[in-house]
């Protein structure tokens, strides 16, 4: 028995893992250029901006995720659940 994705699903991997590369290409290339633009005391401070902002977006995301994922499931009908996603989708 031959098990095969649906090409959908494919297709959205290949675009979620592209733009996950594409991110991850242009903070490298921004690092490079920028330790080579800036002193040691500038590209230090970009580097703790850089790092708390990612920990800014992680605890946003934990806020509204995890209760958006949460209260979606429970809802029974489409309509809560579009309530949620632009109550939860606004604030992220």
């Amino acid at each position: 028995m031959k098990f095969t994705f649906p090409a959908h699903l494919v297709r959205r991997l290949m675009l979620m893992i592209g733009g996950e590369a594409m991110q991850s290409g242009f903070h490298f290339a921004l690092n490079i250029a920028l330790l080579h633009l800036l002193s040691a005391e500038g590209y230090g401070l970009f580097a703790l901006a850089m790092v708390m902002g990612g920990v800014g977006l992680s605890y946003i995301r934990s806020l509204t995720a995890v209760p958006a994922a949460i209260w979606m499931g429970k809802s029974t009908n489409s309509a809560g659940v579009d309530a949620y996603d632009m109550t939860f989708g606004s604030a992220a």
